[in-house]
């Protein structure tokens, strides 16, 4: 929504603004509008903080000047508008204030704001105002993304961080949250991005799928650039099981004794390991483990030899895997028992 404050702060003056030349209009006694600058580059420092630009309109004619701003194009990001010195008197000059808060930009954006005058030479200004997202600082890659199988080993990555202004700093540390680990150094000669006149610094970070780290979060590199303190780097990281099971959870017949269909176990780890053992949770529950038709998977039978628990059964069936880090599979088991005669419950 285009929000678009005082514009018009008096009444106009004899007629529309686009009206026939009067005695006060002709080319000797009239109004003269000049622009200070008609173009303006604005360059975003926060996707939250408002980015601010004044266009300068001087009249240099000998009678009142009117100016009245129309809607400005593109409609997005929103612009919020303010006129000044409406109507601007012989020799001053009016302004047109522009505040943007940008959010997430995906790329230049160009406006158009078109001003409509009471000067007879100019009835119709256009102002154009260019929005880039250049931040004193910048990092490439400007996010990490990390796709790994637990136990993994660890991923390291190489964030370039370099400043966009020319300005020397430092960066003086990096917060990384768990399971990641940073280190960091001012970027070599040969290691330099091409055309940078700053500072460039170099932040190397160890990504590890073993951590209890959440699939979103962040680096943050702070720095002692006079006009940027930190720069954020979103990570998010998806860690795949070690093991996978098709079904995903044993279901018993209600009216078997403890025969369930075979389950697949995969392995989605390129290293190699060993099943060690086969265990359940729920009394009386057999398993029978053995390799299925590729390398990477098992096949597990299960049965009973001996009645299970009366009523509903809820457990696991543990796949453990041998190796110096103990890591243990747990595919749920459960027994649903049919609804008590007249009860409107599903199941138990």
């Amino acid at each position: 929504m285009i929000v678009v404050a005082s514009l018009l702060a008096a009444p106009l003056l004899a007629g529309p603004l686009c009206g026939p030349s009067s005695a006060a209009t002709s080319a000797a006694h009239a109004p003269k509008a000049v622009v200070a600058e008609s173009s303006i580059d604005l360059v975003s420092r926060s996707a939250r903080e408002a980015a601010r630009a004044t266009f300068v309109i001087r009249n240099e004619g000998d009678q009142p000047l009117r100016l009245e701003v129309g809607t400005p194009s593109p409609a997005t990001p929103p612009m919020t508008l303010e006129l000044e010195g409406d109507p601007v008197p012989p020799g001053k000059e009016g302004k047109i204030k522009i505040s943007i808060v940008p959010g997430a930009l995906t790329g230049p954006v160009a406006y158009r704001i078109p001003v409509k005058t009471n000067d007879p030479r100019s009835r119709d200004l256009t102002l154009r105002l260019m929005l880039t997202d250049r931040a004193p600082l910048v990092a490439k890659p400007g996010s990490l993304r990390y796709s790994a199988v637990e136990d993994d080993p660890e991923t390291t990555v190489v964030v370039d961080v370099s400043s966009t202004d020319g300005e020397k700093f430092r960066v003086l540390r990096v917060d990384v949250p768990e399971g990641v680990k940073a280190t960091f150094e001012e970027a070599k000669p040969d290691q330099r991005r091409e055309g940078a006149t700053g500072s460039q610094w170099r932040v190397t970070a160890k990504l590890s799928a073993v951590s209890a780290q959440p699939s979103a979060t962040k680096l943050v590199i702070v720095t002692d650039h006079p006009k940027q303190k930190e720069i954020t780097v979103p990570i998010y990281k998806t860690v795949t099981p070690l093991l996978s099971s098709l079904p995903a959870a044993v279901v018993l017949n209600p009216d078997d004794a403890g025969n369930a269909p075979p389950v697949v176990v995969h392995l989605m780890s390129v290293r190699d390991v060993e099943i060690s053992r086969v265990t359940s949770t729920v009394p009386n529950l057999e398993i029978e483990f053995k390799q299925d038709r590729t390398p990477r998977s098992f096949k597990l039978r299960v049965s009973s030899t001996q009645p299970l628990p009366p009523g509903p059964v809820e457990g696991t069936i543990d796949v453990t895997l041998a190796g110096d880090r103990p890591y243990t599979f747990k595919i749920p088991v459960r027994r649903l028992m049919p609804p008590p005669p007249g009860s409107d419950v599903p199941g138990l």
